[in-house]
């Protein structure tokens, strides 16, 4: 089951002089002027990745007509990483003292970049020669697109298309696109396993948001682009390879069944649930997040009648986390209002209309959950820059 105390590690209050101090001086970082001396700053988050690590540099070294830097940053792996990321001379590393999550490793490198572009890659994937060069070919040719993303293959059977964007629905649930009629195309959002984002917009946007530890973190960031008035696009001529469960296990439909593990799905829905509180119109709050709640509530439904009470808990906990930490979300609602440049309903032309956790039930039944998935710490720790 979810370890007992995640809620308590997660609402600890941390020594304010530490943690303030570190978070403000990133968000200066974020937020100062850069002058960029390579087209793409690379930005890997690594967590016990050891056995991904090497074969992912080893291609992305392979990448042709793109200048660019890369930054790893460590979030305290115990296995080899660090030492296998020190072994690439051309490689920036962070090596953080406990795990801070993905998108605090990411601000983390986007704050040291001196990319024009800044590309989120995840450990565990593989790239094709021309992956980078395609990418930023589609954002300098359209000045609106801040984010593009490529076709990603399942590493494991490399014929199978694991995602080519992502279809969300009203209420932030989401679903990979497998199939699209053309080259380049407009979607929702990309996944942060492999996207790239102008870094003039990253700055705008505060980077990713830093409350969300793993998960939902790139639909956040996606939607909020979006809200600035830019667009959202994939590239099925640049590839990437992913495995996807590195970090925590699940995510990934196997033999017409959707496994999971309490983890990911805690800071899915916790996640989500947040995502619209942000970023929706107050109106649209109070059309959108009722039924949400109803939804997930009838889900905890089925996962008794299906003897899996422990799904129950995520659920729970993570209705709780929203709860406590309601006065911070909605400090940042108000904060998105003032970079807000197009309405809910122009966005929702974009959205799917149906209802895709509907839709996954009714392909792949009520998910099964597998292991106990990794005890993230939650507060973010110090770090130190280490230029190998």
């Amino acid at each position: 089951m979810l370890p007992g105390n995640l809620i308590r590690d997660e609402l600890i209050r941390r020594e304010p002089s530490l943690s303030n101090r570190v978070i403000e001086a990133r968000r200066s970082r974020l937020s100062a002027p850069v002058r960029y001396t390579t087209e793409a700053s690379i930005l890997i988050p690594c967590f016990n990745g050891e056995r991904y690590l090497k074969q992912c540099l080893e291609t992305l070294f392979t990448t042709k007509g793109v200048s660019f830097e890369t930054i790893i940053v460590d979030n305290a792996s115990t296995d080899n990483s660090l030492e296998i990321a020190r072994s690439y001379p051309p490689v920036t590393v962070i090596a953080n003292g406990r795990n801070v999550g993905f998108p605090v490793a990411i601000n983390q490198g986007a704050s040291l970049a001196k990319g024009e572009f800044l590309v989120i890659l995840n450990q565990d994937t593989e790239v094709e020669p021309n992956w980078l060069l395609e990418l930023i070919t589609v954002l300098r040719e359209n000045p609106k697109v801040a984010i593009c993303g490529p076709k990603i293959l399942d590493s494991r059977n490399r014929a199978t298309v694991q995602q080519l964007g992502v279809l969300v629905d009203r209420f932030g649930f989401a679903i990979y696109i497998q199939n699209l009629n053309q080259v380049r195309s407009e979607v929702f959002m990309v996944s942060g396993a492999a996207m790239v984002i102008r870094h003039d917009v990253f700055k705008t946007l505060g980077g990713f948001d830093e409350d969300y530890f793993i998960f939902e973190d790139d639909l956040d960031l996606c939607w909020r682009a979006r809200l600035a008035g830019y667009k959202v696009m994939v590239d099925s001529s640049s590839i990437v390879f992913h495995k996807g469960g590195s970090a925590v296990e699940g995510g990934f439909p196997e033999k017409g069944q959707f496994k999971t593990s309490l983890t990911r799905r805690y800071f899915s829905e916790r996640n989500t649930l947040q995502t619209l509180l942000k970023n929706y119109e107050t109106a649209n709050i109070m059309k959108r997040v009722p039924p949400y709640i109803g939804m997930n509530l009838a889900e905890i439904a089925l996962f008794v009648l299906s003897g899996q009470i422990n799904g129950t808990i995520a659920y729970v906990r993570s209705f709780y986390y929203n709860i406590v930490r309601f006065r911070k979300t909605w400090q940042k609602h108000v904060e998105i209002g003032r970079i807000r440049a197009i309405s809910d309903r122009k966005l929702s032309a974009v959205q799917d209309p149906r209802n895709l956790k509907i839709q996954a039930f009714l392909r792949w039944g009520v998910p099964t959950f597998e292991g106990k998935g990794p005890r993230p710490a939650f507060s973010p720790g110090r770090y130190t820059r280490n230029s190998s």
